[in-house]
């Protein structure tokens, strides 16, 4: 990579970023980069309260994150039980399953009619005059479907990190006396420090941003919501353009401090080719303990998308515990519609193409920062993660207005009369942050 055409590779990276992340961020952002626009969206106190309610939602969810996937990623890669490979392919479900896809199913759980409410009012646990649960609640329930559909980007990296453990250091360590919690702290910890930032922050960084769990659940008063409802009336209203650079700012600045705080280079003893724990071959009851945290984790995070499909192909669910009724109805009206059929297969082309360039810049950009290390290989790095810090539409907005104004991107980038590449890029930029800190972590 330290050859000529290591040095043109980051260059064309470089030119990519600047054109497709960079260009249309400056054309979205510019009327928020106004002084007076900054200091009146931070001195409003409703988007003082955004601010706040964001950081807040972000915090919990990953605390949430990191004690869902900590002792997962323990038994994942410590324990050998039958069933288990199993378990562990249904615990990436989320991946490909949206948070914001379970917000629609916790309507049916936990709205004033929905499963939860029924039931209690049933066994005579609570009135049906009271506020559903998400009424109640709402704040927690968001920071609770936002864990449970990104528990797995931590448990990806976590899972790597434990395997990887020298065993020897766990052995000599216990042998001189020390604890288990000692053990901990001074061995384990800081050897999965790089797993644990790599997870940790894009959770992070994604629960501060994310737009559509809080949109659908009737949470506004978080600062993704409030960008969105504010852009209907973006020719009047400017504000929104300015909490945009806000939440940019302020994101960019947290993986800056994180990245500072938890990936030290003075990790000596990451032994390299040292021989990893054994691994603990499970059986009868003890099998059963161990997969149990992966079974309660699989149906609380399933649990919505599997209401989901039952509302698919329920003919009447209100106010009861099961549907009523069945019916195909609701599928055949979609699989019978052409543009349906023809969204579906647009979506695969654009999703396997988005995922091949998104593969392709990841490692490049992984390997630079984690192995090459060339002049300025912070600031790539850094420019990797700034698809996370901005919500898609403002980056949609961005691309058409750079794909309309700019002559010689209309040629081959027209959204109107054939948006594929520009799509295919899109995605590609928006999952980047993903693939260079799993990739990232692995080189670490």
């Amino acid at each position: 990579m330290r050859t000529v055409f290591g040095w043109i590779a980051l260059l064309l990276v470089a030119a990519f970023l600047a054109l497709f992340l960079g260009l249309p961020l400056l054309t979205s952002l510019a009327a928020g980069l106004d002084r007076g626009l900054l200091g009146e969206a931070l001195a409003h106190p409703v988007y003082r309260q955004g601010m706040a309610n964001s950081a807040a939602i972000a915090a919990l969810t990953t605390v949430l994150t990191m004690l869902i996937a900590l002792p997962l990623a323990w038994l994942g890669a410590r324990c050998r039980f039958r069933g288990k490979t199993l378990l562990e392919a249904l615990l990436l479900a989320p991946l490909i399953l949206p948070p914001f896809v379970g917000a629609i199913g916790v309507y049916q759980i936990f709205g004033h009619y929905g499963v939860l409410n029924t039931g209690l009012i049933r066994l005579g646990l609570r009135q049906a005059q009271l506020p559903d649960w998400l009424g109640d609640h709402r704040f927690l329930i968001v920071c609770l479907v936002e864990a449970l559909g990104l528990y797995p980007i931590l448990y990806l990296t976590l899972v790597t990190a434990f395997a990887k453990l020298d065993g020897s250091l766990l052995e000599a360590a216990a042998g001189l006396g020390a604890s288990r919690l000692t053990r901990l702290r001074r061995i384990v910890l800081p050897l999965i420090r790089p797993g644990l930032f790599a997870g940790g922050i894009l959770v992070f960084v994604w629960s501060f941003t994310e737009l559509g769990t809080p949109l659908m659940l009737g949470y506004d008063r978080c600062m993704p919501v409030q960008i969105y409802n504010g852009l209907i009336e973006a020719e009047r209203n400017r504000l929104p353009y300015a909490l945009v650079v806000i939440m940019l700012v302020l994101s960019v600045s947290l993986y800056l401090v994180a990245r500072l705080v938890f990936v030290r280079r003075s990790v000596a003893f990451a032994g390299k080719g040292a021989a990893t724990a054994p691994a603990l071959h499970l059986s009868g009851w003890r099998a059963l303990a161990a997969a149990a945290p992966f079974l309660l984790v699989l149906v609380l995070a399933l649990s919505p998308h599997v209401v989901v499909v039952l509302s698919a192909v329920a003919g009447d669910w209100y106010g009861t515990l099961l549907p009523r009724t069945w019916t195909l109805a609701h599928a055949n009206a979609a699989l019978s519609d052409a543009q349906v059929v023809r969204g579906i297969g647009n979506s695969l082309f654009y999703s396997a193409g988005a995922t091949v360039l998104a593969l392709a810049l990841g490692m490049f950009i992984a390997w630079t920062s984690a192995r090459w290390r060339p002049f300025g290989w912070q600031v790539l790095d850094a420019a990797a993660m700034v698809p996370l810090a901005v919500p898609g539409v403002i980056l949609a907005f961005g691309y058409l207005g750079m794909a309309s104004g700019i002559p010689w991107l209309r040629a081959w980038l027209d959204p109107l009369s054939n948006p594929t590449l520009l799509l295919v890029i899109a995605y590609a930029v928006r999952r980047l942050p993903q693939v260079v800190r799993s990739a990232a972590a692995g080189l670490e």
